[in-house]
């Protein structure tokens, strides 16, 4: 089989890394960990001008869950209709009802502003566990692809679950799965059928500027280490791609 694989980073120096290590495609967002949130437009721009790869931007204007308010929903459509226009090649996006069921008005309303484009529901898909249900709706809405891991954290538990998906709506619904590890290429290689496949990668790295006044903290947390950033692992990214390849 081949596979595409596919990187998230959040920075320029990642998505460069990403690129080096081989990868064929990239989630571009920022703040891995709040879950990723909107890339700025000056990150995309960079991405653009200076490197191949090509990539989808993330659209979520805040952390936490997917339900979003009207002025979250006009926040979206701009970053869509800005990144949109520099060149941005598609968006990874998902809103939800409070109760984790798809939202079919405030999906259907952005789709409006990138139809077209590479389009991708992201892993908002699994909280709901109506996961064949969700497949409908989003055919209906038109998205061209879904990330999930089957409704849970391990795909070595539901990857049943997602060939079953994959089997019913691979010729409408593009599918790629995360949760790949290093010690399960094997058994994604023997047991698992979507050919997209979506990687995380991170090394802790220390900005030593805040640490010099351990007094001050600029979050809402005194107790967060706040010296920490994360940079994608070209060692490790260049070890799992070529096991795919």
């Amino acid at each position: 089989m081949k596979y595409t694989l596919e990187v998230c980073t959040d920075s320029f120096e990642s998505t460069l890394i990403a690129q080096r290590a081989g990868a064929d495609r990239v989630e571009l967002i920022a703040s891995t960990v709040l879950g990723g949130i909107t890339p700025s437009y000056g990150l995309c721009k960079k991405v653009l001008n200076e490197l191949d790869i090509p990539f989808v931007a993330m659209i979520r204007p805040r952390q936490a869950g997917f339900s979003y308010s009207k002025y979250d929903i006009d926040v979206m459509k701009e970053d869509i209709i800005e990144l949109k226009e520099l060149g941005v090649q598609g968006f990874v996006f998902g809103c939800l009802n409070d109760d984790g069921s798809i939202d079919m008005k405030a999906n259907e309303y952005l789709l409006k502003y990138c139809e077209g484009m590479d389009n991708v529901f992201h892993r908002a898909f699994d909280i709901d566990p109506d996961l064949d249900g969700n497949c409908k709706k989003l055919i209906d809405l038109g998205f061209k692809r879904v990330l999930t891991k089957g409704g849970d954290n391990k795909i070595t538990d539901t990857y049943k679950i997602i060939n079953s998906l994959y089997e019913k709506y691979h010729d409408k619904l593009e599918f790629i799965t995360g949760g790949v590890r290093e010690n399960n290429v094997d058994f994604i290689k023997n047991n698992l059928l979507v050919d997209q496949l979506h990687i995380s990668s991170n090394k802790v790295c220390i900005d030593k500027s805040t640490l010099a006044n351990d007094k001050l903290y600029f979050g809402t947390n005194p107790n967060e280490d706040e010296g920490t950033y994360y940079l994608a692992d070209e060692d490790y990214l260049k070890r799992i791609i070529k096991s795919f390849r």
